[in-house]
């Protein structure tokens, strides 16, 4: 009989690899985005600055659990 073959288990080193990579890159884009919003309405790049870094922060939790 043709039974599928399973495919490979993948590695779960690489798996979290890519995972921790989404939610940075999740996490930076929400926290740019929110910088530059702060910058066009405030024109400061400092506060810009300050809430693209908390936002980041502050995000990185939201995506994790997004992700699992």
């Amino acid at each position: 009989m043709n039974s599928p073959v399973p495919p490979p288990p993948q590695d779960d080193e690489a798996l979290l690899s890519q995972r921790s990579a989404l939610i940075f890159l999740i996490s930076i884009t929400i926290g740019g985005a929110l910088g530059y919003l702060t910058h066009a309405q405030l024109h400061s790049t400092t506060a810009a600055f300050i809430t693209a870094i908390l936002t980041f922060g502050g995000s990185l939790p939201i995506a994790n659990k997004l992700i699992r």
